[in-house]
């Protein structure tokens, strides 16, 4: 099973150059023959323009027209869940910082965990639940 989230933007920016502000940061590698997918460990990122049928659902819900979305795919196994639960937390705080504008994570295409209005920050419960908690050590 996977876990399958998209960040959608509405900025002046074309998708690739929304991975490209990442490379430098994060270890990412390339997936050979795709410009527009990363990978690293159990955490798969691409990113894609809108299609009309998202832009007019977004608009709708969310009161603003996006123009592009990075998406993120995390293979689910437990430890492995969680480096890329915490590594995506991560990108999604560096892409929100490096791109202005208007904003939405939703989970699953439908759920939102986080928003970005006029530059007003609304997280739900579910952001909290992406953020790993530390392993208890029994004593």
């Amino acid at each position: 099973m996977a876990l399958d989230y998209s960040l959608i933007f509405e900025a002046d920016l074309e998708p690739q150059s929304a991975l490209k502000l990442i490379l430098p940061i994060f270890d990412f590698k390339q997936c050979e023959g795709e410009k527009y997918l990363l990978g690293i460990n159990n955490l798969l990122i691409g990113s894609c323009e809108e299609s009309e049928l998202c832009k007019s659902i977004i608009e709708e819900d969310f009161g603003f027209r996006p123009s592009f979305y990075v998406w993120f795919r995390i293979r689910s196994n437990d430890d492995e869940d969680r480096k890329g639960r915490a590594m995506m937390t991560e990108i999604v705080l560096e892409l929100l910082h490096q791109i202005p504008g208007n904003a939405v994570l939703l989970f699953n295409g439908e759920t939102m965990v986080l928003q970005r209005i006029a530059g007003k920050v609304t997280l739900t419960p579910i952001w909290h639940n992406l953020i790993p908690q530390p392993t208890k050590v029994a004593a």
